[in-house]
């Protein structure tokens, strides 16, 4: 203890008689803190806080890997031969996150959003606060356009209408109708939104 009160009174006189050393000493201090905290924020997001839904340790993301050992997201046709032949889970469940333009609400919004299975929800343990999920037959080409909206849209949009439930909003030109609205804890589903923060507004089925 002594010579750590030592070396510390040493430190200290040596910045008092160079002020331009103690700014860098300073900066570099600031600067490598910052940059600390930042890596385990994005640590802390991604691998230590537990996801927000039930049983987050049985949760997987599974990938497509193709040579030389790039990890690309699988496609649709690959996720139904996994969803037939998979025996080592108990539900397996796709997402492809994508973007939709908002129009007939004001001027146009880019929207984040994503493409879901209907099974992703229960999966996931997550039951929508207002209206309901998708239905296996909403995700066959030519059905009904339906979506899902976030907590947040709902209140931005509008302003937390609690009959929001069956409206109608246009997303790339297409009307969908608004069947559920997801809690506000409902969050990414993938590692980059996750270290991002970035919230999905819409969904709409595979």
């Amino acid at each position: 203890m002594h010579e750590l009160l030592q070396d510390l009174r040493y430190a200290l006189r040596t910045l008092l008689k160079n002020p331009g050393f103690a700014l860098i000493a300073i900066v570099t201090l600031a600067l490598g803190i910052g940059a600390n905290t930042a890596i385990f924020s994005v640590v802390n997001a991604v691998l230590l806080r537990p996801l927000k839904y039930p049983n987050p340790e049985q949760l997987v993301l599974v990938t497509d890997t193709q040579p030389p050992s790039n990890e690309t997201p699988a496609d649709y046709a690959e996720y139904l031969d996994w969803r037939e032949q998979a025996q080592v889970f108990q539900h397996l469940a796709a997402y492809f996150n994508t973007t939709f333009t908002l129009t007939g609400h004001g001027d146009p919004q880019q929207l984040w959003g994503a493409r879901i299975s209907a099974n992703t929800l229960p999966t996931l343990g997550v039951n929508p606060i207002m209206g309901r999920g998708f239905r296996l037959e909403e995700e066959v080409r030519g059905s009904e356009r339906v979506a899902l909206i976030s907590y947040g849209f709902w209140q931005r949009q509008f302003a937390g209408d609690p009959k929001v439930v069956g409206q109608s909003i246009t997303l790339d030109t297409n009307p969908f109708t608004v069947i559920g609205v997801l809690p506000s804890t409902f969050r990414a589903l993938n590692p980059v939104d996750i270290q991002t923060g970035q919230e999905r507004d819409v969904w709409i089925p595979l």
